[in-house]
């Protein structure tokens, strides 16, 4: 029996710029992956300012990042391709929640 892979998995990287203006990774960034508006996925970033969100359906998403300790705010948009490969969706975070 053969079963196509109808989902894929969303990873990607969280960053912001520092005070020199150099991207720095954000741990425990929380990431949410929305559809239409509508959230999908929820994932926290790890120590190196990674997320991975596995069994996403195909289609267009958007990815909003959120810092607890400094209020950034980012949002990144990507397409999810069923199979075997992973959908990139990195994003960067503007200062102080301004989007």
């Amino acid at each position: 029996v053969y079963v196509d892979d109808v989902s894929g998995t969303v990873t990607g990287l969280v960053t912001r710029l520092d005070a020199a203006g150099a991207p720095v990774v954000v741990p425990n960034a929380e990431v949410v992956l929305l559809r239409n508006g509508a959230p999908l996925a929820f994932a926290l970033t790890g120590s190196d300012g990674r997320y991975a969100v596995p069994l996403v359906t195909p289609g267009a998403l958007q990815a909003d990042a959120f810092d607890p300790v400094t209020a950034g705010r980012g949002r990144a948009s990507g397409t999810v391709i069923a199979g075997a490969l992973d959908t990139t969706v990195d994003v960067s975070l503007d200062a102080l929640g301004l989007m």
